[in-house]
């Protein structure tokens, strides 16, 4: 049932959207009955507990006094055994109702207990393999080879013979249509899913063969979703193990071009943000993201689609700040946007798992397949309907 609210709370602007407050208020009434059902059989076990037992002592005694006066009569026992008797079993009814009410706590308990226990005793499926290389520092050349890479559930590989190098310090743009395995790709260098063995190098060496903690404190990555925690914006940007003096957040803010969006903000970058950061808007939370991703001192920076929400005069002013921080850094940048990555030093294009065209933006251009075409759609200008008797022209931007 908190579950369902949690959701709830997170998901009621689109439940507001869509109409949908009262069927969910329907799911909640259904969750919450269930709920009243599971206590009512607590209640009813726990009465029938104390009416058992209440009762048990009670008949003890009544036999107790009625057998034994009748003993007390036929002088069988003294008076003063009975009421030794019966001062001994009084003694004895608390402890053995007690026992009885620590036995039901107990059961309690084991349930809890076990719950707890399945969370902690779960093994994380990935984690250091033995035999892991001492690598505390990484340089940032990638090689890809071969790589093909399936889901546990799917039937259809989501990579297929993926073969790339990326030398230290260079870019590499990946573009495709949605489905196409860019995000996966990405996954598996960060390791979120083990690649195959002998499939990934960084600095030759087998990423599975390079610890967890430094392979990933080597890359700085901007998500697709932007989370961003219940936090200060400044706590957002410097979340990092190493600690970050204020004019080095600062910086970053500058650098991903939000520091005049937060400085707008009541108490700038002292700014709570709520729930997954939704208080700022979805340009401003790529940003913050971005500069989170910037101001730590990696070897390679990841961003996947990470301009998607922003306009095109603030993508331009990110991109020329971006090029400058690339040139010492191996970027690996999805987007769909062409604009986005037109200035890499080698862009691959993939569908369906597959690489289908790889070169720069001038010799894929040549190459008239998937890249020019997407350029095509995003840049050609073309003549919508007639609106009141009038043609517009009308500059044609979106996405593939």
């Amino acid at each position: 049932m908190t579950s369902r609210v949690q959701e709830f709370c997170s998901g009621i602007s689109v439940i507001k959207t869509y109409i949908q407050e009262q069927e969910e208020r329907k799911k909640f009434t259904n969750d919450n009955q269930a709920n009243v059902e599971v206590n009512k059989q607590l209640i009813r076990a726990n009465s029938l507990f104390t009416s058992l037992s209440q009762g048990i002592v009670g008949l003890s005694y009544l036999i107790s006094i009625v057998f034994g006066s009748i003993l007390v009569m036929k002088s069988t026992i003294s008076l003063g055994d009975f009421v030794a008797f019966n001062t001994y079993l009084s003694l004895l009814i608390a402890p053995i109702e007690n026992i009885g009410k620590v036995i039901n706590l107990l059961q309690q308990g084991k349930a809890a207990d076990n719950r707890i226990r399945h969370v902690l005793s779960t093994e994380p499926t990935i984690q250091d393999e033995e035999g892991v290389t001492s690598i505390t520092s990484i340089q940032g050349t990638i090689m890809i080879r071969n790589l093909s890479f399936k889901y546990q559930r799917s039937k259809e590989s989501a990579l297929k013979n993926i073969t790339v190098s990326i030398p230290k310090g260079t870019s590499l743009a990946i573009v495709g249509k949605v489905g196409s395995g860019k995000s996966t790709l990405v996954n598996l260098l960060l390791r979120l899913y083990n690649p195959p063995k002998n499939s990934i190098f960084i600095d030759d060496h087998d990423i599975r063969d390079v610890p967890l903690k430094t392979l990933r404190s080597s890359v700085a990555y901007v998500p697709q979703d932007n989370f961003l925690f219940s936090s200060s914006i400044k706590e957002n940007i410097a979340f990092d193990p190493n600690p970050y003096e204020n004019e080095q957040v600062f910086h970053a803010a500058r650098q991903a071009h939000v520091y005049q969006d937060i400085m707008e903000l009541p108490e700038k970058f002292e700014t709570e943000l709520g729930e997954r950061g939704l208080s700022l808007s979805g340009g401003q939370r790529q940003r913050v993201s971005i500069a989170r991703a910037l101001i730590k001192p990696s070897p390679i920076i990841i961003f996947d689609d990470s301009l998607s929400a922003v306009d095109s005069k603030t993508e331009t002013n990110i991109l020329n700040t971006l090029r400058t921080q690339m040139k010492s850094r191996t970027s690996i940048i999805i987007s769909h946007r062409i604009s986005t990555i037109q200035e890499a030093d080698q862009i691959i294009v993939l569908d369906k798992g597959e690489i289908v065209e790889r070169g720069t933006h001038h010799s894929l251009l040549k190459q008239n397949g998937m890249y020019k075409k997407m350029f095509t759609q995003q840049t050609t200008e073309f003549l919508s309907p007639s609106l009141n008797g009038r043609k517009i022209l009308i500059k044609k931007r979106r996405r593939s």
